[in-house]
C-alpha cells in the first residue's frame, strides 16, 4: 500500500489479514508518515470509500428492471 508501505506478512496457511479500525491503523503510524500527511490521504480515502457504500446500498436494480427480469414487466 502506497501511503502506509509494505503490509505485514499474514499468518501460516495465507489467510488474509484481520481489518483494522482506521484510529488503530492511524496511532500506529510513524511520526514522519504523519508529517508527509499520509494521515490526511488516509482519511479522505475512508471518506470516499464510505460515501461509495452509501451509494451503493439499497436495491441493487429498480423496480421497473426487477420485473422485466421476472418476465412480468413490459419488454
Amino acid at each position: 500500500m502506497p501511503d502506509i508501505g509494505a503490509l505485514p506478512e499474514g499468518p501460516a496457511g495465507n489467510s488474509p489479514p484481520a481489518l483494522l479500525p482506521l484510529d488503530q491503523l492511524m496511532a500506529s503510524l510513524p511520526a514522519e508518515q504523519k508529517a508527509k500527511g499520509t494521515a490526511a490521504r488516509l482519511s479522505e480515502r475512508l471518506a470516499r470509500l464510505q460515501n461509495r457504500a452509501r451509494i451503493m446500498q439499497g436495491a441493487l436494480d429498480d423496480p421497473a428492471t426487477r420485473e422485466r427480469l421476472r418476465g412480468t414487466g413490459p419488454a
